[in-house]
């Protein structure tokens, strides 16, 4: 994410990713923040594409 997101403290935040079609979405990731403490985000996927075969 970008500087201005990561300073803001905001309810949500879209952040785009290039993954791999084999890889299988977490429902939840680990973010660890400046003061070395981790949280767990969840994560929502609203729209996925179809995929070439």
């Amino acid at each position: 994410m970008d500087n201005i997101t990561a300073l803001q403290h905001l309810a949500y935040t879209k952040v785009c990713l290039e993954i791999s079609i084999h890889f299988e979405l977490p429902h939840f990731i680990n973010v660890e923040l400046s003061d070395c403490s981790f949280v767990s985000i969840g994560v929502e996927v609203p729209w996925l594409p179809m995929h070439c075969l």
